[in-house]
């Protein structure tokens, strides 16, 4: 006689065993996401903040070479005929449209030749390249320049802008670079000076309140003439602008308030 033998039947998952399972998972998910953005943050925030020390150490060296001076923040008014800026020159390869070729012919270029260093790894991309995000996410602070105020008098450089030598200002304490924001859609309340922060830079140079990045834990990043480079919140920001007399943010040589 043949004995058949009698295999054990398949046990499939049923419904609520799946749904435990994925709801396992969803729950993995949500707890491991944060801690990944949060990480990814951190990477963008010290790759920004190297970006901003090597702005600040290029500067430091074009004054080197230039008998003191701060190279041209590109304050566009007026400008020096052919003249060039810190990130690019004058007149672009296209008048109307930034492109990244014109990093190469700007002051810092041959200090740094690497277009990324110009760029927060952490900022979303403009689509509209007749402002300067389109080929930089960092502004200089247009203290360097006396914010466009010309040298005056008589001369074929009476209308250029002034310019100042590295040790008309105090290295540690004043903001030379500062985060370019990419919040144009939605801009924040007026940081001070009745500016509203937020739109996007029509050049590479700024006051200091036209400008707030919160890329970085809702914060930016700022670089000092010394190379040295800060987070800052929004709040300190804001004190820093409204402060009375000089400040990190203010510091025109030529007023009592540098402004």
């Amino acid at each position: 006689m043949t004995v058949r033998k009698i295999s054990p039947s398949r046990r499939a998952f049923t419904l609520v065993e799946l749904l435990v399972v994925i709801g396992i998972i969803a729950l993995l998910i949500s707890i491991l996401l944060p801690a990944l953005s949060k990480a990814r943050d951190q990477a963008n925030r010290a790759k920004c903040m190297a970006n901003v020390k090597q702005l600040a150490t290029a500067s430091l060296m074009y004054a080197n070479e230039n008998k003191g001076y701060i190279a041209w923040s590109t304050w566009d008014n007026p400008e020096p005929p052919g003249a060039m800026g810190w990130c690019y020159k004058k007149p672009r390869i296209n008048p109307s449209l930034f492109q990244e070729a014109d990093l190469e012919n700007g002051a810092f270029w041959v200090y740094l030749n690497a277009k990324e260093v110009f760029k927060c790894p952490g900022a979303r991309q403009s689509t509209d390249a007749t402002h300067s995000f389109n080929i930089v996410h960092y502004l200089m602070n247009g203290s360097v320049n006396s914010f466009g105020r010309n040298q005056g008098g008589s001369g074929p450089n009476a209308s250029w802008p002034k310019f100042w030598k590295q040790t008309d200002f105090k290295a540690s304490e004043q903001v030379l670079f500062l985060e370019m924001s990419d919040t144009s859609q939605h801009p924040r309340p007026p940081i001070g000076d009745g500016a509203t922060q937020g739109a996007w830079a029509n050049d590479a140079s700024s006051f200091p309140p036209e400008d707030f990045a919160w890329r970085h834990a809702n914060g930016m990043i700022i670089g000092f003439f010394d190379t040295h480079c800060e987070w800052t919140s929004y709040k300190d920001w804001v004190f820093e602008v409204n402060k009375p007399g000089k400040s990190r943010a203010y510091f025109a040589p030529d007023t009592t308030d540098g402004r």
